[in-house]
């Protein structure tokens, strides 16, 4: 499994995200979208350029990937299993 958190510098809610995936000991990689032009574009492309706001998750299992919009406690667990 492949996990991806796009965050912003300073978004409350991506942190609390990041931190509860620590917390869970569950690997993820962290883009920050507003360090480069090649992060903003990544989360362009990774979204579809339909998400406005961060986190955004992207879960890839296998052929199957996800995209979470926002912080959701529930879906995170369901798709992760139980961590």
């Amino acid at each position: 499994m492949d996990i991806t958190v796009f965050s912003a510098t300073g978004c409350a809610v991506c942190h609390a995200e990041m931190m509860w995936l620590d917390s869970k000991k569950v690997s993820y990689s962290n883009i920050v979208i507003d360090e480069s032009d090649e992060n903003m574009d990544a989360f362009i492309e990774a979204t579809n350029g339909k998400a406005f706001g961060t986190p955004v998750t992207v879960i890839k299992k296998g052929e199957d990937t996800q995209v979470l919009m926002g912080f959701d406690r529930l879906k995170l667990q369901t798709i992760l299993g139980a961590v």
